[in-house]
């Protein structure tokens, strides 16, 4: 866990600004393993009541399990970071359809082809244990030749890989961040492991020109561009750092949607983060963003999250 904010020499007039948007973070590690059904995790199957039925998108098709977040479990590990919840279990689906992993890029809290599901009591001797009804792509796959799945890839009607598949592809195919063996696997997932930790708001961030101030910000900018960017690309490798998290501020690698669409301004938490890494692959290289208003989440409504998914 970090102790102080460490800045290079041309930075330091910046120091005040950047320590006062100081916040606590919980970052995510994961390895891959066996989980029970309310486990915190990324991929696999989910917790749900026996009885609720599993999340469509707008086609009628299943969508499938990209995160679960058991905050009883999460707070056993990490002190309690405000406003989530003590308990409980948050869950995040996407559809499988080709296009933008169930992102609507026109209106960003369209829950049509994402969903966002909370069961604040948990009761595991009461919950679905068959999901023989979900694609299993495990064994999809291995009838191909064991080929290798990533988001990219899908199958034309004589199940023959293809890659960057046209979109009047014939044959159904799975769009995901995760590995085809982390999709609907009963058997094992990315188990999640958490640890608390220190943040400081990012140039990515929106928030970042507010915490510096106009004039501030200009002479910012000034440093940066005569730097040419190297002080930019240090500031974005050592205050953001690359990982799955919830909490501390957002990251994106093109735009914040939050910077020009005044209704998404006060989805100042970070309700989860996930990064590309050697499991997960959000298009080429990207991240996916859920944010929500801190009061909606004191109040648990999830019905207003905003999902963003871009890459470079």
């Amino acid at each position: 866990m970090k102790t102080n904010l460490e800045l290079p020499a041309e930075l330091e007039p910046f120091r005040q600004e950047i320590e006062s948007s100081e916040k606590p973070v919980i970052k995510i590690t994961y390895e891959r393993k066996a989980t029970d059904f309310w486990s915190s995790k990324f991929g696999g199957v989910p917790y749900l009541p026996k009885g609720y039925d599993f999340p469509k998108d707008s086609d009628g098709k299943y969508m499938h399990l990209l995160a679960q977040l058991n905050f009883e479990e999460i707070f056993a590990q990490v002190p309690y970071l405000a406003p989530f919840p003590k308990q409980g279990i948050l869950q995040f689906y996407i559809s499988n359809n080709q296009g933008w992993y169930g992102m609507d890029i026109e209106k960003l809290d369209n829950q049509k082809d994402f969903k966002i599901l909370y069961f604040y009591k948990i009761d595991k001797n009461n919950c679905q244990t068959d999901f023989g009804f979900l694609v299993d792509l495990n064994e999809t796959y291995s009838t191909l030749n064991n080929q290798k799945f990533s988001g990219w890839q899908a199958f034309d009607e004589n199940n023959c890989p293809i890659d960057y598949p046209p979109s009047d592809c014939v044959y159904e195919h799975y769009y995901s961040p995760l590995q085809h063996q982390d999709v609907n696997n009963y058997q094992e997932c990315l188990a999640l492991q958490f640890s608390f930790d220190k943040s400081w708001v990012n140039p990515a961030d929106y928030q970042f020109d507010t915490f510096l101030g106009e004039q501030k910000l200009q002479n910012y900018l000034d440093i940066i561009w005569e730097d040419d960017n190297r002080l930019f690309e240090w500031y974005s490798g050592n205050i953001y750092e690359n990982h799955h998290k919830i909490g501390g501020y957002g990251y994106f690698t093109q735009t914040d949607p939050r910077e020009d669409s005044p209704q998404y301004k006060d989805h100042k938490v970070v309700l989860l983060h996930m990064i590309s890494d050697d499991e997960i692959c959000w298009g080429d290289c990207g991240v996916g963003n859920f944010l929500i208003r801190a009061e909606d989440l004191e109040n648990l409504d999830f019905s207003q999250v905003i999902y963003n998914y871009d890459c470079s």
